[in-house]
This record gives structure tokens, sequence and C-alpha cells, in this order.
């Protein structure tokens, strides 16, 4: 019963015997039901069966490759409806590798392996763009306009709006004469929040309104966290303190409904409350804010926290820290193509050093 043991039993089992048994244990779970509760595990037997056969040079059945790539398939998609956002993405890679340039399915794949990589300036953004064509050619029009507006988060996050505002009206366009969906919510909401970016926040608050009413019908929580983030942001600088109570909002029903999102606008909740000259209260929703990126473990939330770390140390006098947050935070970028926080790490670097 000790792990140790039975590592070591099962390394003593040739790999042609494993490979059977585990596609034995796969086809077992199987016959359970419900084979989304267990949706992880039968992922692991298929692809550690495929991944001995191949080690020992064994004839790689087609059949055992696309259950493989179907449990994969599964088990991304299981995770991230838990919001297990790493975990998704490591599934849908593995189904990715097995999927051909021609499977009908790769455009959907492609998609929701975008999904998991939510707010990832590191995200190549050739997956979009095949995933957006390949969705189109099938008629699957909604897909390929959300396509477009996870593309446009991708530009945003390597600082580059210009790009992102072309993608977005892209897929605004390609939903322009359908009727309320998830994914004309989604576009909207992410149309609007640049707009708040670009301090656009007349025409933000208007179009994070009709999504909003698009996700009350439908039951979109998420959407609505992120609708009254952008307009709670957007009130605030316009001179309404009572966009406060937006953000709040945001947050609590991100929460509820175990959304990423309650990441984002916990993060313009704490730069808000600076805004309107709290800076102690900014102080410990930071640091919430930044256990909560962390504990999520998504890439684009963990650095935006990383960078903002460093104002917020510099703002209470801790330089040093602040300095070696900065560091930290041009280690993680480097390989990215740009991050849009990287302009606001080197002012207050540049601050630091000229005092």
């Amino acid at each position: 019963r000790h792990l140790l043991v039975r590592d070591v039993a099962y390394g003593q089992i040739p790999r042609g015997a494993r490979a059977e048994r585990h596609e034995r244990a796969a086809a077992w779970i199987e016959g359970l039901g419900r084979t989304e509760d267990h949706a992880e595990m039968l992922a692991h037997h298929y692809l550690e069966a495929l991944r001995l056969r191949r080690t020992t040079g064994a004839e790689e059945s087609a059949e055992l490759a696309a259950r493989a790539r179907t449990a994969a398939h599964d088990a991304g998609d299981r995770a991230l409806a838990l919001g297990a956002l790493p975990a998704a993405a490591r599934f849908y890679e593995e189904a990715l590798e097995l999927s051909a340039p021609a499977d009908e399915e790769r455009p959907e794949l492609l998609l929701a392996y975008a999904r998991s990589r939510v707010d990832d300036a590191g995200l190549d953004d050739s997956i979009l763009l095949e995933a957006t064509e390949g969705l189109l050619r099938t008629g699957r029009v909604e897909a390929a306009a959300e396509g477009q507006a996870r593309l446009a988060g991708v530009w945003l996050n390597r600082g580059d709006s210009v790009r992102a505002l072309e993608c977005l009206e892209r897929g605004r366009e390609l939903l322009a004469e359908r009727g309320p969906s998830p994914a004309k919510a989604f576009v909207l909401q992410e149309l609007a929040r640049v707009l708040m970016m670009a301090d656009e926040f007349d025409r933000a608050i208007e179009l994070a309104e009709e999504s909003n009413r698009f996700a009350e019908q439908l039951g979109l929580a998420a959407t609505r966290a992120r609708n009254l983030n952008t307009i709670g942001v957007s009130r605030i600088v316009m001179g309404e303190a009572g966009g406060i109570g937006d953000l709040e909002q945001a947050v609590e029903i991100a929460a509820a409904a175990h959304s990423y999102e309650e990441v984002g606008a916990s993060a313009n909740l704490t730069w808000m409350t600076v805004v309107l000259g709290d800076l102690r209260r900014a102080g410990k929703l930071h640091e919430e804010s930044r256990e909560l990126a962390r504990r999520l473990g998504v890439v684009g939330y963990v650095r935006w926290q990383q960078a903002e770390h460093v104002v917020h140390c510099h703002w209470e006098g801790r330089w040093d820290e602040a300095v070696e947050a900065a560091d930290e935070y041009f280690r993680q970028i480097e390989a990215a193509a740009g991050h849009y926080m990287e302009g606001m790490c080197r002012i207050i670097l540049s601050a630091i050093y000229v005092a």
C-alpha cells in the first residue's frame, strides 16, 4: 500500500502489459456510466496506454488514439467547467497533439484551449486564427466570433489595443444580424472592456449594459460580473463614486459562480479604491487579489498582480521589494511578446532610481 512499493511494482510490469492494463482499466471506467465524473481518470488511462504502446514500438492503434483524444478533450471540458484552468489546458494540449489539421473537431478544440489560457499574453495568436477560420468554414459563426474576441484579449495583454479593437469589431460584425447568444454577450463585454481602457467611458457603459441584458436573459453570471466591472471602473473615473458598488457586486457574483472573473473584478476594485484615495484599504485588497490570482493559477492574472505589487511596494516605501518584484516580473514576461503593464513597472523603477 505504500506509494513507493506501488511505484516499484508498477515499474516492473513490462510496458506492453502495462499498456494493456491501462486500456482495460479505461474500458472498465467507461462501463460504469457517467463518464464525466471520471473524465480525468479515463483520460489518464487512455493517454498512458498510448504512450506505452509508442514506447514499445508497437503499431499504433487508430482506435486507441481516437479514444485518447476524445477522453482528453472531455477531461479538458470537465476541468474548464470546474474552473481548473491549468489542468484544462494540459488536457487540451494532449488532445491537440492527437488531432490532425483536417480533423473536423479541431477548430472547436483550439477555441476550448484558448478558453483555458484566458488572459495569457503568451498564447500563440495562430491558435485563435486557425480556430476562427476553421469555425467559419463549417458555419459555426457564434464560436468564430468568440474566437475573434479571445484573440483581441491576447493582443490587449501584449499592449496592442489597435489590433484588439480590430478583432472585436470583426467579431461584432459577424453577429450583427443574429439574436442574443452567449457569444454575442461575450463579444460585447470584451469590446466594452477595451473601450473602457481607452477612456471611451460612455460607449463602454452602453455596450456593457447591452451585454448585461443578454447575460441576464441567458443566465451568464461571469458575463454579468465582467460587465459590472467595466461599468464600475468607467463610472468612478467619470467622477461617480457609486461605481465602487458595481465593482463590489462584480466580485460577489464572480465568486458565487466560481469564475476567474473574480480576480479581474477584485483587482479593479483595488485600483479604483486607490483612485478614491483610500490607500490603506487598497493595500489589503491588493494582497487578497494577489493571493486569489496565485490560487487560481491563471498566468495573465498572476502577471498583472506581479506588476501591481511593484506599484504598491513603491507607494508603501518598500523600495527594495519593489525592485525585486519588478525584476521577477521582467523575467516572467521575457519570453512573451510584451505585456501591457511593462511600461508602468519601468516608470516606478525610474522614480526609485532617480530618488
